[in-house]
């Protein structure tokens, strides 16, 4: 069987207890893999630029 590379994922929002919450279950399945974690939108877009994530987890109501 041929290895599967996991999925990147960038996680975003601006409250901590849903990062801490998406970050755990980001590490539980090893299908995927944390790439980066920001509160902002701004962070975001610098983070995807940098890191190149396969998927984003994001918070469309930030505020």
């Amino acid at each position: 069987m041929e290895a599967v590379d996991p999925v990147r994922v960038l996680i975003v929002d601006d409250q901590q207890p849903f990062l801490a919450a998406l970050r755990a279950v980001v590490a539980r399945l090893s299908e995927f893999t944390l790439v980066g974690e920001a509160t902002s939108g701004e962070q975001a877009v610098e983070l995807a630029a940098a890191t190149s994530p396969d998927l984003v987890l994001m918070d469309i109501n930030m505020g």
